[in-house]
C-alpha cells in the first residue's frame, strides 16, 4: 500500500481525526495571512477557523465478521461498469445511486454502508434517527454527507474511504489494472484455487495467530484487524524463512539468492503467485496443450 500521511496512526493503531478539505484550505490561507501580517510586527486579531474532526477509529477482531461483510460497499469497481454516466460519478454518488434504487440490492449496500459508518465512525443509531448523520444531494446530483453538523464533499468521501481501507488492511481496486489482464489474472487464479488446499478461515487463522503469537484468545479480539493480518503475514514469513535457513546451513538444499531475513519488509504483489506459472495456467484454462 501506498504512503500516506496518516502512516504514523496506522502503525500505532491511533485513530484518525479526518479534517475536511476545505477546513484544511481555510486553515492553509488563516496561516498565510497572520504569517503576513506578523512579519511587519502588527497584530492579527482573527479567530481562526474551526471544525470539529470526524474520529476514524481502526476496526478491531472483535468485530471481524461484521466489517468484512460490509467492506465491500466501499470496494465497488465502478469504472468497469459500461455506462459513461456510472463512470463520470463520484464514488459517493455512484454509492448512494445504487441504495436509492429501492431493490433487496440497494437495501443491502444501505446496512453495509451504515455498518461501515457505525463501526468506523463512530456513528451511532440516535444519530440517523435524530438526522444528525445524513446525506444531501443538491439539484445536479452531486451528493454530500452531513455529520455532527459538518459537510463531508464527495472529495472528503475519497479520502475517508481510502483511510478506512488503509487502516483496515483492505486493497482498494485498481482502476489502473487492464481489464483483460485482470480477468486472465482472475481466471487463473480461479483455476488455481479450484487444485489448492483451501486456506482456513478467520477460527483457524485466529488461532494460527495465537500459536504463533502466544497471545490470547481474549488479547487477539482487542487487537486491530490491520495487526491481525500482520503478525499472520510475520508468522508465516519467519516460518518459511527458518525453513529455508535451516535447510541451506544442513546443506541439503542451495539456494541462488540469499534468502530474506524474517525482519525485511514484506512486499505483497497480488498476482506474483500466478506470474511465474500464469502460460501454463492460461494453457490449462484455454484447453491448449504446451510443447
Amino acid at each position: 500500500m501506498k504512503e500516506s500521511i496518516y502512516e504514523n496512526s496506522f502503525i500505532f493503531d491511533d485513530d484518525i481525526e479526518y479534517y475536511t478539505i476545505e477546513y484544511r484550505r481555510k486553515m492553509r490561507e488563516y496561516i498565510k495571512q497572520r504569517n503576513e501580517i506578523m512579519q511587519y510586527g502588527l497584530k492579527f486579531n482573527v479567530s481562526p477557523p474551526t471544525e470539529s474532526p470526524l474520529i476514524i477509529k481502526p476496526i478491531r477482531m472483535v468485530d471481524y465478521l461484521t466489517f468484512q461483510s460490509s467492506i465491500s460497499c466501499l470496494l465497488l469497481e465502478k469504472n468497469k461498469v459500461p455506462d459513461p454516466k456510472i463512470i463520470s460519478m463520484s464514488y459517493l454518488d455512484y454509492l448512494i445511486h445504487l441504495i436509492e434504487i429501492g431493490d433487496d440490492t440497494s437495501n443491502m449496500y444501505a446496512y453495509m454502508f451504515l455498518q461501515i459508518v457505525k463501526l468506523s465512525c463512530g456513528v451511532t443509531e440516535e444519530d440517523l434517527n435524530s438526522g444528525n448523520f445524513t446525506w444531501i444531494k443538491d439539484k445536479k446530483s452531486k451528493n454530500s454527507i452531513m455529520f455532527n453538523k459538518v459537510e463531508y464533499t464527495r472529495k472528503d468521501f475519497d479520502e475517508i474511504r481510502e483511510i478506512i481501507c488503509d487502516q483496515n488492511f483492505i486493497e482498494l481496486p485498481d482502476d489502473n489494472i487492464d481489464a483483460k489482464f485482470k480477468k486472465a489474472m482472475d481466471d487463473a487464479r480461479k483455476f488455481k484455487n479450484r487444485n489448492s488446499k483451501k486456506m482456513g478461515g478467520i477460527e483457524d487463522q485466529i488461532i494460527c495467530v495465537s500459536i504463533g503469537s502466544n497471545l490470547s484468545m481474549e488479547e487477539i479480539k482487542g487487537m486491530t484487524i490491520r495487526k491481525f493480518q500482520k503478525f499472520l503475514q510475520r508468522i508465516d514469513y519467519k516460518l518459511n524463512y527458518e525453513i529455508c535457513k535451516t535447510a541451506e546451513m544442513g546443506g541439503m538444499v542451495k539456494f541462488e539468492k540469499e534468502i530474506p531475513h524474517w525482519r525485511s519488509e514484506i512486499i505483497i504483489d497480488k498476482y506474483s503467485d500466478l506470474m511465474v506459472d500464469f502460460k501454463s495456467v492460461e494453457n490449462k484454462v484455454t484447453g491448449k496443450t504446451t510443447k
